[in-house]
């Protein structure tokens, strides 16, 4: 599966749910998809398909760390989605 198409199915996923402020997961979303796609030799196949690690506390701490603070609850919730797709 491309990047794109998770980023497509997570965004589906949060719109579908009636949040009451969707736009706060949409824009976390938008946020892990542009870390993704910066560091996609960790997170991307030499065919640009996802690659995640086996546990998502990876993906967190990287993120984190690209962040430079603690992620915030829309942002650890997009990650869980990401990985019911992948």
């Amino acid at each position: 599966m491309k990047l794109v198409q998770l980023k497509l199915m997570v965004q589906d996923s949060l719109a579908s749910r009636g949040l009451k402020d969707p736009a706060v997961r949409q824009n976390a979303m938008e946020n892990i998809y542009k870390f993704m796609k910066a560091d996609g030799g960790v997170f991307l196949d030499e065919n640009g398909d996802v690659r995640l690690p086996s546990d998502a506390i990876v993906i967190r701490n990287a993120y984190r760390k690209y962040k430079g603070y603690e992620l915030n609850s829309a942002e650890k919730s997009v990650i869980n989605e990401m990985y019911r797709f992948v």
